[in-house]
């Protein structure tokens, strides 16, 4: 399974130099979770289960 899906906006224009919002959202039911912290991101969620079919991202840090 998947730990965690890194998200980064990036404008387009210029990568290099720039800080572009970005999030991390951490599988709690990976096999080896990546650990809170472990990349610099602005939001860091984590996914809850919600019924059967469903998620819900519940924030759980900030870094930037």
């Amino acid at each position: 399974m998947v730990s965690a899906i890194w998200a980064v906006d990036f404008a387009g224009l210029e990568v290099v130099g720039i800080a572009e919002p970005s999030a991390l959202i951490h599988n709690p039911n990976a096999l080896n979770c990546l650990p809170r912290g472990f990349l610099i991101v602005d939001d860091e969620y984590e996914a809850v289960p919600e019924g059967e079919d469903k998620l819900f991202f519940q924030l759980v840090g900030r870094c930037r």
